[in-house]
């Protein structure tokens, strides 16, 4: 009975690796053990896979001292550009889990989804040149500087002469953030 269900692993871990190009690297999103991110980030970086891990940082307080921290912006999870020869290695990794899939096919992130969350996190960082605007509520705007650069928004509100709340709907939901003048373009 342990050969039968070791052959089906090895046929179900067949057709999820036929999915990857074989010479062409693709964004997938692997489950970790909790509170292993890093570790395997460092190991499959180690083994010359590229791996990501969206880290934020977590502020504490305990009593008169302030503890700073990184943290993942989602537990459990990291991410990987591979070709399919680099499927097995990864999952030869310690603490890490599974690709995430939904049914029999392998979640695919794209390369815009890894953009947002290297934004998010500090990570990546755009420059463009500040250039001063009238602007009204409804105009369409675009963020030139901070985490979330490159992203296109519309204004709702004007909190004060120096910060704005603009809606963002390009990554799949509505989201208010409030957000510097000079961060904006129209």
């Amino acid at each position: 009975k342990i050969h039968e269900n070791k052959a089906s692993r090895n046929s179900f871990m067949a057709s999820f690796s036929a999915q990857i190009p074989e010479h062409q690297k693709i964004w997938l999103a692997v489950r970790t053990k909790f509170r292993s991110e890093k570790y395997v980030v460092r190991q499959l970086e180690e083994k010359g896979i590229q791996a990501f891990v969206p880290l934020q940082e977590n502020i504490r307080k305990y009593g008169s001292r302030i503890r700073k921290s990184q943290v993942p912006l989602i537990n459990t999870y990291i991410f990987v550009h591979i070709d399919r020869l680099a499927y097995v290695p990864v999952l030869e990794t310690p603490y890490a889990l599974y690709f995430i899939s939904v049914g029999d096919q392998l979640v695919q992130v794209t390369e815009e989804e890894i953009d947002l969350m290297k934004r998010l996190t500090g990570e990546k960082v755009e420059a463009f040149e500040n250039i001063p605007q009238d602007l009204d509520i409804g105009d369409t705007v675009k963020i030139i500087s901070g985490h979330l650069t490159g992203m296109n928004g519309r204004l709702v509100d004007f909190k004060n002469k120096k910060k704005l709340l603009v809606q963002l709907d390009s990554i799949g939901y509505q989201m208010l953030v409030e957000i510097p003048v000079e961060s904006i373009y129209r």
